[in-house]
Parts: C-alpha cells; structure tokens; sequence
C-alpha cells in the first residue's frame, strides 16, 4: 500500500484570534481521536475495507497498539497518514 505525500500540518496556535485559550491536552486528546474516527469512516466506506481494517493498517503505520493509549503526536501521525491514504484514493 503506497500513500501519497501528507499535507503539512501546523500546531495549534496558545491561542486562538477570539482570545480562548489552547485546548488541553485532553482535549486535543479528544479532538484528535474524533478527527482520527471521521477519517477511518470516510476511508472505510471509499475503500470497502472494514474499520477495523482500516484503524489496524493506520495503528501499524504509526506503531500505535490502541488509539486510547497513543500520544498526541501518535494521533497528529495517524491523522496525516488518513489524509496520505484519502488523498490516494
């Protein structure tokens, strides 16, 4: 499987234009899993693959045994492979 380059992702800003703070790392955390989960059920139904096919092909990508238990920048990783992957198909 052969993924294409991955657009360049930026880190969030301290804080954004309206003056809220940066999220926690729990939420970033959160966001991230959220984001990782649209990306996994948009390239499950383009691919035909299963969830569990597709989460399984990412986690190995990144070196991830569980989403829950990933880094922050496990979870940047996984997401910029997801795009790698969208943009391929």
């Amino acid at each position: 499987l052969e993924l294409a380059p991955a657009p360049q992702v930026l880190p969030p800003p301290p804080d954004d234009p309206a003056g809220r703070p940066a999220p926690s790392p729990r939420e970033r955390r959160r966001s991230l899993r959220d984001a990782n989960a649209s990306l996994v059920r948009l390239i499950s139904r383009l691919t035909g693959l299963s969830h569990q096919q597709v989460n399984a092909e990412l986690n190995r990508q990144v070196g991830v045994e569980r989403v829950g238990e990933a880094t922050l920048e496990q979870l940047e990783s996984r997401r910029r492979e997801a795009a790698r992957w969208l943009a391929a198909a």
